[in-house]
């Protein structure tokens, strides 16, 4: 066989490989990393006025929230009127039912039902390092490169360019 057959034969062989290890990177790269990231390291936002506001627990009865830890935790009873701090507690990190989760209670002539709640809140497995978060942030930008890289070395390696004139 001639050098320019084998050539070609290698250039088709390089584009499939670049093709195949693109689209293999760009699936992982949108669902397995792209997915998680927002969730690892942003705040989530729960707000109960939107249409599901919560039954009140009853005396000393424990309540679970979305989330591991929520911050910004505020109670509004059926009548608007805010309900004092001193009329419920939170607490988080808690492991329920296998799960970890934060929980609150109400007790008190204010905790009247419905009530609805608003907070922030720590999904599960949410950073809490700042490093950690910045690092998870890192490694999305560092895999767009990566999968730039495998299309673009196969091309450059090939002479892909010099063929069409550049």
């Amino acid at each position: 066989m001639n050098n320019k057959a084998q050539m070609a034969q290698m250039n088709v062989g390089l584009i499939i490989v670049a093709f195949v290890g693109v689209i293999a990177a760009l699936a992982m790269f949108s669902g397995a990393i792209l997915g998680n990231i927002g969730l690892v390291t942003n705040l989530q936002h729960y707000n109960s006025t939107a249409g599901n506001a919560i039954v009140t627990p009853t005396q000393g009865e424990i309540q679970t929230l979305t989330g591991k830890a929520v911050t910004n935790f505020n109670v509004v009873n059926a009548s608007g009127t805010g309900v004092v701090a001193a009329n419920y507690t939170t607490a988080d990190n808690q492991i329920i039912d296998g799960t970890l989760v934060a929980t609150w209670n109400c007790s008190g002539e204010q905790c009247v039902n419905p009530l609805n709640l608003t907070y922030d809140y720590q999904d599960v497995g949410y950073i809490t390092n700042a490093g950690g978060r910045s690092l998870a942030a890192l490694i999305a930008i560092f895999a767009a490169l990566a999968i730039g890289v495998v299309a673009l070395v196969p091309a450059l390696r090939s002479g892909l360019l010099e063929q069409f004139g550049r």
